[in-house]
């Protein structure tokens, strides 16, 4: 849901796309900039938007504080000291996305939008790719752990990369391990690389809104059919009971449901 907040109106070409955290700032991405005349103001504008934001309408606040104990106030003035120490527009959105991972909330995302009309695009040699401009990182999905448990040994991660599952034997049970490690398709850019070149998607082209949503839609369906798989080969191998890792999973979307769905046949 948006809030309503609408971004200033700057000659700076770029703008904060879209915070996600069950609620949306508008905001519009960056695009490059000559580092010589890099203004840290705009960017500083619109981190103090974010925490705004998230003060009113960020729905896991309290969690945040009381359960993960995380000071927001230091976070955002060291996240404002970064910004003023930045030497180009690449430099502070790479500082605002490692600020607000660092919270630790799979539901708390910023998601760079195209640049505005008007805006010159950058070249392919100084583009990002796609899927990191879009906010896709493995540090959201955090660490499984399957690998942990004396006895573990895990099937090949060669197929459905995006789930790794183990098996653990006591006595002549076999118990099925399998890691979701966030609920949304950003916790895995390599699933977002491979849906891209599926899709014939430039790795080096813009991406706007529907360029994103049917990205992330293709993906969606790669994870249930992969998910799926593992349920299967577990269940092959003489799996009789199922374990879901979900350690540290941040949220993500409404995934959940299929993931459950997916599962129940197999109870």
């Amino acid at each position: 849901m948006k809030t309503g907040l609408q971004p200033k109106r700057r000659s700076f070409p770029r703008a904060l796309g879209s915070v996600f955290a069950l609620f949306m700032i508008a905001a519009a991405a960056p695009t490059l900039s000559d580092e010589a005349k890099f203004d840290a103001g705009p960017w500083i504008e619109d981190l103090h938007q974010i925490r705004s934001a998230m003060s009113d309408k960020y729905a896991n606040f309290e969690w945040a504080v009381f359960e993960r104990e995380i000071d927001l106030s230091s976070l955002f003035a060291e996240t404002e000291a970064a910004l003023r120490s930045a030497s180009s527009d690449q430099d502070a959105k790479a500082i605002i996305d490692r600020s607000l991972r660092a919270i630790g909330d799979g539901h708390l995302r910023v998601r760079w939008a195209t640049p505005a009309a008007g805006v010159p695009a950058s070249t392919p040699e100084t583009q990002s790719d796609i899927c990191r401009s879009l906010g896709y990182d493995a540090f959201m999905r955090g660490q499984a752990l399957g690998p942990f448990i004396p006895g573990y040994r895990p099937l090949p991660d060669n197929v459905a990369p995006e789930f790794p599952t183990g098996l653990v034997s006591i006595g002549a049970t076999k118990i099925g391990v399998i890691r979701i490690g966030l609920f949304s398709p950003q916790g895995y850019p390599e699933l977002c690389a491979s849906t891209r070149d599926r899709l014939a998607i430039a790795e080096h082209s813009q991406c706007d809104q529907q360029c994103a949503d049917r990205l992330e839609s293709a993906e969606y369906a790669v994870m249930s059919q992969h998910f799926a798989l593992r349920i299967r080969d577990l269940k092959r191998l003489g799996s009789t009971v199922l374990l879901i890792d979900i350690t540290g999973n941040g949220g993500g979307s409404e995934w959940a449901e299929a993931a459950a769905r997916i599962v129940s046949p197999h109870l």
